[in-house]
């Protein structure tokens, strides 16, 4: 007797970014399930691991994956970790990415905290330090690349001496832009209310079905 094994057409990897477990980004993923999308979590050490040690345990969870398609949703540091994961293993399965707050373009925080000796760069840990001393040079990502920051400026960054601009607290808008995204909006939103937010939910799952996000026809994002 034949059987025929009906794979879900897409799954969603949802990353966490520093300082937290997988768990935090469960609120996203009930959200992302709700508007019919199949999420999963992956989570990985965000201080005592490389970017380059996570790229490899991501790339081998993402082969058990069995979809046609697999996006993936990465907060903050877990935006550069696709960013490794793809300049170290770019064959991966057809899919787009959502990145929440990630500071593609450096970190003015980060920066900072590394000034501030031994307890400083604990707490910028190996992997955003990795990526702050090589990240620029790694390859582009070729395929749909949304990206999502926040402007409501309470965070990390006021411990750290403030932000020099307009961000979320803890990342600027303009460190989030890179040159290869497809497309970028700013929401009314913290660094850690990215995870949670409903509206942030909805725009993602609209770049994930069309490759764009939504804006409605006053100009103002949904």
């Amino acid at each position: 007797m034949l059987t025929v094994h009906n794979k879900p057409a897409s799954i969603v990897v949802i990353i966490h970014g520093i300082w937290m477990p997988a768990v935090v980004m469960w609120p996203l993923a009930i959200q992302l399930k709700r508007h019919g999308q199949s999420p999963v979590l992956f989570g990985y050490p965000t201080l005592a691991s490389t970017l380059t040690d996570s790229a490899l345990r991501l790339n081998r969870f993402i082969e058990t994956l069995d979809a046609e398609h697999v996006h993936l949703v990465a907060h903050s540091l877990g935006g550069l970790l696709v960013r490794a994961m793809f300049h170290l293993y770019p064959d991966q399965p057809p899919g787009r990415i959502v990145m929440l707050g990630t500071p593609a373009d450096g970190s003015v925080v980060a920066e900072r905290l590394r000034c501030w000796g031994p307890l400083g760069r604990s707490l910028v840990g190996r992997s955003l330090g990795q990526y702050l001393d090589e990240g620029q040079s790694w390859s582009m990502i070729s395929r749909d690349l949304g990206v999502i920051a926040g402007s409501r400026a309470f965070g990390m960054g006021s411990l750290a001496g403030g932000l020099s601009g307009p961000g979320d607290g803890t990342v600027l808008i303009k460190e989030t832009r890179c040159r290869d995204m497809t497309d970028h909006i700013v929401l009314p939103l913290t660094h850690s209310a990215l995870v949670a937010a409903p509206s942030v939910a909805r725009q993602v799952v609209h770049f994930l079905e069309y490759g764009k996000f939504y804006v409605s026809t006053a100009g103002q994002p949904l």
